[in-house]
């Protein structure tokens, strides 16, 4: 599943008190639960903004160990034929090309020259057209795949400053 996951790793040992150690787990729980969620969720649906089939994004928060803090975000199913879940993971991780048969059907109807709404890196938005003509092939077609976005991986490198600022930021405001 397409995902981002943020993960906080306490030092093994502490010379700080037991109750001040609850105090600064409290207060990086609270900034993944609410503002690093957010702007994950924020970077996630900047990239869908102008998608006819929008999958909405949760988080979830676990603590698999006591060291370690874990805030995943990740595409969730809204409705619509096929859901903007899997559309999200059919465009950041891409598809192989394959063939395409006729069903039902003598003949493919294919519209060519497709100039997709989202790139590689970090451009975004405006609308996908097609610019060439509409062929049409008698049993199959060569289906090129979709080129993989990789959403995740820039959404990571447009937002890891800021998050490990603001995590800076909350333990300070706990333990000056």
């Amino acid at each position: 599943m397409a995902q981002i996951r943020i993960d906080g790793i306490l030092p093994k040992r502490s010379d700080l008190p037991l109750a001040r150690l609850q105090v600064i787990d409290a207060a990086i729980e609270v900034t993944l639960r609410g503002q690093v969620k957010d702007i994950l969720k924020g970077a996630m649906e900047a990239r869908v903004k102008n998608w006819k089939t929008k999958p909405g994004f949760s988080g979830r928060f676990s603590r698999p160990t006591a060291d370690v803090f874990s805030m995943y975000v990740f595409p969730r199913s809204t409705g619509g034929q096929p859901n903007g879940r899997q559309l999200w993971t059919w465009i950041t991780q891409g598809t192989r090309a394959r063939p395409i048969f006729a069903r039902r059907a003598p003949m493919l109807s294919i519209r060519e020259g497709y100039i997709p709404k989202t790139k590689k890196g970090a451009w975004y938005g405006g609308p996908g057209v097609y610019t060439g003509g509409v062929r049409y092939a008698p049993a199959a077609f060569k289906y090129p795949g979709i080129q993989a976005r990789d959403f995740e991986a820039d959404i990571k490198k447009e937002t890891e400053d800021r998050i490990g600022n603001i995590l800076v930021a909350a333990v300070q405001r706990v333990n000056p």
